[in-house]
């Protein structure tokens, strides 16, 4: 989920690119749109939206579907300084990103959802 229609639309190319089955999403309502009509493996929020914070989104997907893996991203250095103070770091990714660093970010959170 990312407000940036560049961004969602490399995301979603990267993702197909390395086998995954992307659903992009550009607002919270679409998201939860999504998850009411199929279960999805792991979440990719950006935490700078316009009107919405990208960490209340991933907390109400996780009410909607318990356990969800949820990745934040963010452009904002500072952003991501803060919120990895706040919540565990291994969460956080900072754009832009390599096609390298999203499939390792999403193997680790797939992997530590496995082991649990």
């Amino acid at each position: 989920m990312d407000d940036d229609a560049s961004v969602l639309e490399t995301t979603r190319s990267m993702l197909d690119d390395l086998g995954y089955q992307a659903i992009a999403a550009d607002n919270l309502d679409a998201a939860l749109a999504t998850l009411s009509h199929q279960a999805i493996d792991l979440a990719i929020i950006d935490l700078a939206m316009p009107g919405v914070s990208g960490l209340d989104v991933g907390l109400e997907l996780q009410r909607q579907q318990p356990g969800l893996p949820v990745v934040y991203c963010s452009g904002y250095p500072d952003l991501i300084e803060e919120t990895g103070k706040r919540m565990n770091g291994s969460m956080l990714l900072s754009k832009p990103f390599s096609s390298r660093e999203l499939s390792a970010k999403i193997e680790a959170m797939l992997h530590t959802k496995a082991s649990q």
